[in-house]
């Protein structure tokens, strides 16, 4: 499930929401965020609020390309997760603000393939390819040196507001320049783990209190809206 909408403010803002998967089945594609964008044109500022575990590389790309070509100041506010393919969405942000629940991932990019040898070795060839254009991007954004980035991307990397054990810190390195402070957005997908190959405990242990965290806020909410209605 996706969650894709735009809103242009009287002051000449915007704001774009996107939240789900990248690609894949019903997730966010460039086509969604190309009409999101025709909303929203000829704001001075944007403000692109997502939460998203990733998904489908090429899509990432198409959406990381028409933010960052968009004419205005662009403002990413990560509230929950920015994960593969949105960790590189989220660098077309010319600032990128990180909650401190929130979390960043990298990765070496991966798929499922079958077919004789030859096939398998071209697969493993694009995949490379793919590792190169990716570290590029991290690069352009942090300036870190991108052999750096292809090891932290093979060992696959998590990045929070305060670097505690084998997470570090996204600020120190460039991939956020600002906190959200107090402000607690969980993971909007069922299985937060569930396309993460190699979670620290701490890292798994956070995102999976968010998530049940976001459960228990819900049933909350659901509950106070039963008794307005019981009370009307």
């Amino acid at each position: 499930m996706k969650t894709i909408n735009a809103k242009k403010h009287e002051d000449g803002t915007g704001t774009l929401t996107m939240f789900g998967v990248v690609g894949w089945d019903d997730g966010l594609t460039s086509k969604d965020v190309a009409n999101a964008l025709d909303q929203v044109d000829g704001v001075s500022n944007l403000t692109i609020v997502v939460n998203s575990n990733g998904g489908d590389v090429f899509e990432g790309y198409g959406i990381y390309n028409l933010l960052n070509s968009f004419d205005a100041t662009k403002r990413v506010e990560i509230v929950g997760a920015a994960m593969s393919a949105m960790s590189i969405i989220a660098m077309a942000g010319d600032e990128i603000a990180l909650a401190d629940s929130g979390m960043i991932m990298i990765h070496d990019p991966w798929t499922i393939a079958g077919g004789n040898a030859e096939e398998m070795l071209n697969t493993a060839e694009h995949l490379q390819a793919h590792e190169v254009l990716i570290a590029k991007i991290y690069h352009d954004r942090t300036g870190i040196d991108e052999a750096q980035l292809r090891q932290w991307m093979h060992d696959e990397t998590y990045f929070s507001t305060t670097a505690t054990g084998s997470v570090l810190s996204a600020l120190e390195h460039g991939f956020a320049t600002e906190r959200i402070e107090n402000k607690k957005a969980a993971m909007n997908f069922a299985d937060p783990l569930k396309y993460c190959r190699n979670a620290p405990k701490d890292v798994a242990g956070m995102i999976e209190s968010n998530a049940k965290d976001a459960k228990m806020w819900a049933k909350i909410e659901r509950m106070k809206a039963e008794r307005r209605r019981n009370a009307g």
